[in-house]
């Protein structure tokens, strides 16, 4: 795995993570547009009301998302806390603080350009600078490492 393959998963989790929310919202939309039964005007002789399997599957289907959201937030946040602690590991401060700002805060080569008032090429240099620091660092952490996505999908 190159350096920057490791550092974009961070970008990969959240979004994942954005749509698997999206996802847990458009059931909660559906589940509410589910009707109830009125129970004192049915009659059941001991077998099952047609009709009423719906609310139960939505239900478990909602249960069953939600608790996969929430190992994957486990997931990423775990990979977060991991590839922040691989970038503090660098000795090269503009390094670190340029990694931080691209991979981690996910801001664009032009805003970190105009928020440190350098030019575009220089800020593009960096990157290849700090990636290659990066995976000189830790090379052979990134022989081994397996993408985190692939526990997920």
């Amino acid at each position: 795995m190159t350096a920057e393959e490791y550092l974009k998963q961070i970008g990969l989790m959240q979004e994942i993570l954005e749509e698997k929310q999206s996802e847990i919202k458009e059931l909660h939309a559906r589940a509410e547009g589910i009707k109830a039964f009125d129970f004192s005007k049915a009659k059941v002789s001991g077998g099952k009301l047609a009709g009423n399997k719906g609310i139960s599957n939505m239900v478990t289907r909602i249960i069953t998302e939600e608790e996969n959201y929430m190992k994957l937030f486990d997931l990423a946040f775990k990979l977060r806390a991991e590839i922040v602690s691989k970038i503090q590991a660098l000795k090269n401060l503009l390094h670190v603080r340029f990694l931080f700002k691209y991979y981690v805060e996910g801001k664009s080569l032009e805003t970190i350009s105009n928020e440190v008032k350098k030019s575009y090429s220089y800020i593009k240099s960096i990157k290849r600078k700090a990636l290659e620091n990066f995976e000189k660092r830790h090379s052979k952490f990134l022989e081994r490492a397996k993408p985190a996505l692939q526990s997920v999908l």
